[in-house]
């Protein structure tokens, strides 16, 4: 399945630099673009993905210019996957980082719980 969905990006120009993670929803991948740069890729079945919902996130994102709110930056639909393109987030996501349960050391607490107050304004 790894290699469908690698030749999927391509043929639509993209090059894989890696897979990031992999969900109940799909599978992200790292991907490189001229156009982008470096952006965030993710790939669904088009059983699993909704595309009114991706429309609206999209719309409610488009105008907000704060920087801990991630950009979707396109998306399309081919065969049977959806795919769409995304800022990439370089430190992963909070959800992998509560999942580490690691002891993180309070000025690191303070900045993610700023980073997401300033998110939700």
């Amino acid at each position: 399945m790894f290699q469908h969905e690698k030749q999927l990006l391509e043929e639509h120009g993209l090059q894989v630099l890696s897979v990031l993670g992999q969900g109940g929803f799909g599978r992200v991948f790292q991907v490189y673009k001229e156009k982008f740069g470096v952006i965030a890729a993710k790939i669904m079945k088009e059983d699993d993905f909704e595309f009114g919902e991706l429309q609206t996130g999209i719309r409610l994102t488009r105008n907000v210019l704060n920087p801990f709110v991630l950009k979707y930056i396109e998306s399309f639909q081919t065969g049977k996957y959806a795919v769409i393109l995304m800022e990439y987030a370089n430190m992963g996501g909070l959800d992998s980082l509560i999942a580490s349960k690691k002891d993180n050391p309070i000025p690191l607490i303070r900045v993610i719980m700023r980073q997401i107050f300033e998110g939700l304004r």
